[in-house]
């Protein structure tokens, strides 16, 4: 006959003290103790049998007083349910606690992990991660960074990114690709099921053809000094986007350079392969013959940067030096909007180069342009250097006569 147990109540509970010699363990039935402690200490535990290994076990529910009689019963009913479906219920309940709190990590907090993945793994270089991680800031996180992971839907998404595939559609391009990478990130983690934003590209936006950037002839560099000296532009800016002429760098690497790649005894750029394009497994550093003109951009800018670590730094850039962008604003402020962009006075280099018959690599290894295998890439690089310099103080001569005119 199974023994009777008399349930417990508030009132006889407030009345229960520790005693070193009296019972301190009081059943309210189902399984549900109330154990007393030195201290007026009363704390509610669970005592039933495993439903696999049927050992007795003994768990601890919680406090009395941070949980009521009432709470713990709740409790207790919950676990003889899991245990009549042969579940362990501190172990389902806790496997159950993490996965919810998984499924909870919101856009922003799993691009965090997304970020460090990537540079760990080299997929990324850290100057590339932080352009992208830029964009990420401006246009995704403002509407979707506090969305749990799960409630990510791409009725929603594309609803949100159409105006920006107007306006702006490179941008939306590369923006949803990071999200969707993203996502399959989370998938191969295991905290979606499957990624809601596969094949958005194809099914709500039409793709985005891709944009060379404007460029003007070579012929034309002329009245861009002309426009250059008359505009209000800061020195700096104006030496920035002759810089950028002479060495035919990327907007990126041109603004970047630091005083230490120089070696001016040598007449010789270097930039790590760190900072060059590309990822940071396949990238290569890029030396840059610096030609007459070139260096005496550098001796303007030692006057005001001369004791920074950049060359073009500048106090005003949460990076620490000029925009990469500086040279595409200044552009557009002189009238070249869509005829002319910062990167498009690489490709008018690169035209000059063909024009006066500079041999196909020489010239495109003048671009930091990646031509061949890996070998012959190392043989260039070595061997071209000496017609490289030819090339660029011959291209200075050139825009330094553009600048005259």
């Amino acid at each position: 006959m199974a023994r009777f147990v008399r349930p417990l109540n508030e009132t006889k509970i407030k009345s229960l003290k520790f005693s070193l010699d009296g019972k301190n363990e009081h059943a309210d039935g189902k399984g549900l103790y109330l154990f007393l402690f030195n201290g007026d200490r009363k704390v509610f535990y669970f005592i039933y049998s495993h439903p696999t290994t049927k050992k007795r076990i003994k768990r601890k529910i919680g406090d009395y007083g941070v949980l009521s009689l009432n709470e713990a019963r709740e409790k207790i009913n919950e676990y003889h349910r899991l245990l009549l479906d042969g579940l362990e219920p501190f172990t389902y309940l806790e496997q159950l606690a993490k996965e919810q709190a998984r499924r909870a990590i919101t856009v922003r907090e799993y691009a965090e992990e997304w970020r460090k993945l990537k540079l760990i793994n080299q997929d990324n270089k850290p100057i590339t991660m932080d352009r992208e991680w830029g964009r990420l800031e401006l246009y995704l996180f403002p509407h979707f960074g506090d969305y749990p992971l799960s409630a990510v839907k791409m009725d929603e998404v594309a609803r949100h990114f159409e105006p920006l595939y107007v306006t702006k559609p490179n941008t939306a391009t590369k923006v949803i690709g990071r999200f969707i990478d993203i996502l399959q990130y989370a998938v191969a983690d295991g905290l979606i099921e499957f990624n809601p934003l596969a094949g958005i590209r194809k099914t709500r936006f039409k793709k985005v053809k891709a944009q060379h950037n404007p460029t003007i002839n070579a012929e034309e560099l002329p009245q861009l000094f002309q426009r250059l000296n008359l505009s209000n532009s800061a020195v700096t800016v104006r030496l920035l986007i002759e810089w950028q002429i002479l060495t035919m760098l990327r907007p990126f690497e041109a603004v970047a350079v630091e005083w230490a790649d120089v070696d001016f005894e040598k007449q010789i750029l270097t930039i790590p392969a760190e900072r060059m394009k590309g990822t940071q497994k396949k990238a290569r550093s890029h030396t840059v013959p610096l030609s007459r003109q070139a260096l005496a951009v550098l001796e303007e800018m030692k006057k005001h940067n001369g004791n920074k670590k950049h060359i073009f730094a500048s106090t005003r850039s949460q990076s620490g030096v000029m925009s990469s962008q500086t040279v595409n604003h200044t552009i557009k402020h002189l009238g070249y909007k869509g005829i002319l962009t910062a990167h498009g006075l690489r490709a008018m280099a690169r035209t000059y180069l063909a024009d006066v018959g500079v041999d196909f690599q020489v010239a495109e290894s003048c671009l930091a342009h990646v031509v061949g295998n890996d070998v012959s890439q190392s043989y260039n690089h070595s061997s071209y250097l000496a017609l490289r310099k030819e090339v660029m103080q011959k291209w200075g001569d050139y825009v330094e006569q553009c600048k005259k005119r």
